[in-house]
């Protein structure tokens, strides 16, 4: 029975380690900030009494399953502080370190940094960083990556074992489904790359001729359930590279549309990122430019390149019912 009951305890004893010690941990700043910064005040941002609650004064540690990432204050002279923003990505670095230790008695082997902007100047005391890819290979306790200049994460993943780097880019021939995009969200791998996904326009939030771009949902149905958001994306590019919207009906419930850009998980909300455009409408790759001698339909909606309403057409290039027309 005493032997029995030792068996036992070392069981539990191996089980009680293999919770504490995970093998991957993904660290996400964007929606955990709170839970792995519980020191800070808040969130920093641009204006208002708290701008500066969620700064770095000092070395600060998160800890989860045995992986430990320290944020370091920024370098002294550096006008902007290493700080949690009040947006995504949240974890914002300017200066100093970053430093991901694994749990006791093992080794990191790969980290996957899930970044929308890094500077290629960043570098690591060990093993190999890859600036493009945002990845970090080799074997070491402790790895410290030295932050060159502005370093944004919504998250990172440091794992104990090579991780699979995955290419999710694709065509617009292959592009994703709706249903697919969400799958490859939740995966929450390869989102640094753009890729192209088609659905239905379900509805349309806000088309902001001021900013020139559009909130809107797309599905593969033709109901809002399940929709993805496509969150200030523009319209098609043209021939120069235009892709500002500048009418509000260039798009419609019912369209079709390809858009092209980086998928993301904002709070709990599975979207298009900001910068995203439409690479195709109702199977049209390109707004075009018509030669006509003149607008004379009153009903026609009329605005100057710039986005500037007109009561009639004027010589040269205007945007009419959301198309480009020469004016002679």
């Amino acid at each position: 029975m005493v032997k029995t009951l030792r068996y036992s305890l070392l069981a539990m004893l191996a089980m009680v380690c293999n919770v504490a010690f995970a093998d991957e941990v993904k660290f996400d700043f964007d929606n955990d900030y709170a839970t792995l910064f519980p020191t800070l005040k808040g969130v920093s941002s641009s204006t208002g009494d708290n701008q500066h609650d969620g700064d770095f004064t000092e070395a600060t540690t998160a800890t989860l399953e045995g992986f430990a990432v320290t944020v370091s204050a920024a370098n002294e002279g550096v006008t902007n502080a290493n700080r949690i923003w009040t947006s995504t990505p949240r974890l914002r670095m300017y200066s100093g370190t970053l430093t991901i230790s694994a749990p006791a008695g093992k080794k990191i082997k790969s980290i996957v940094f899930n970044s929308s902007k890094w500077d290629a100047g960043n570098t690591a005391n060990v093993g190999t960083l890859d600036n493009t890819k945002k990845t970090w290979e080799g074997e070491a306790e402790t790895v410290v990556i030295t932050i060159a200049k502005n370093t944004q994460m919504k998250s990172l993943t440091v794992s104990t074992a090579a991780q699979e780097i995955v290419d999710i880019t694709n065509t617009p021939e292959t592009a994703y489904t709706v249903a697919k995009a969400h799958e490859l969200i939740t995966a929450d791998k390869g989102l640094d790359a753009s890729v192209y996904v088609k659905g239905v326009i379900t509805s349309i939030s806000e088309v902001s001729l001021e900013h020139g771009n559009a909130t809107y949902k797309i599905n593969d149905t033709n109901t809002d359930e399940g929709a993805l958001t496509v969150y200030r994306g523009y319209f098609m590019k043209d021939a120069e590279g235009n892709d500002k919207f500048t009418s509000e009906n260039q798009i419609k419930v019912g369209d079709e549309v390809i858009v092209y850009g980086k998928l993301m998980d904002y709070n709990g909300t599975h979207e298009f990122a900001q910068g995203n455009y439409i690479y195709s409408l109702n199977g049209k790759t390109t707004t075009g430019i018509e030669n006509v001698e003149a607008a004379k339909d009153a009903k026609q909606v009329i605005y100057t390149i710039g986005g500037q309403q007109l009561q009639k057409a004027q010589k040269g290039l205007n945007i009419i019912n959301g198309k480009k027309v020469v004016v002679k």
